[in-house]
């Protein structure tokens, strides 16, 4: 699978503009399956900051609501994705996630955190929306 060569810009834009404050967020990577013959698009939901990278992956900012843990944070990203993502046409069952909750206070570099990102080990959306609601019941 291709490698972004950089952030989007508009994600990396965001992301300098939290820097420093002490919110907790999500900063997640979406891809297709490999031989999945869609194409990521844009998604339209207004609790999500997201820009398609130059590889087709979709790079996604979720600032989580205060007093909630990462993992009920990534639950709310995956439940955001899933339902935007769906009302696009995409294929559910052909996506695949990296989530890295952060503080936006500890983000100092976009090339740094882009290799943190793709360092995060990728697993289908639907299963990772699973795991995430099984761990938090």
């Amino acid at each position: 699978m291709p490698r972004p060569s950089s952030l989007p810009k508009g994600i990396a834009s965001s992301l300098r503009r939290l820097r420093g404050l002490h919110l907790r967020l999500s900063l997640c990577r979406v891809s297709l399956a490999p031989g999945c013959d869609s194409r990521l698009g844009g998604i339209d939901d207004r609790s999500l900051i997201a820009e398609l990278a130059d590889d087709g992956s979709l790079f996604v900012i979720f600032i989580h609501p205060q007093g909630i843990t990462d993992e009920e944070g990534a639950g709310g990203l995956c439940d955001r994705l899933m339902q935007s993502l769906g009302d696009i046409g995409m294929p559910l069952g052909a996506l695949r996630v990296a989530i890295l909750p952060c503080d936006a206070a500890a983000i100092d570099d976009s090339d740094a955190i882009l290799q943190v990102v793709m360092d995060q080990p990728s697993r289908p959306l639907l299963s990772a929306a699973g795991l995430v609601g099984a761990a938090a019941s």
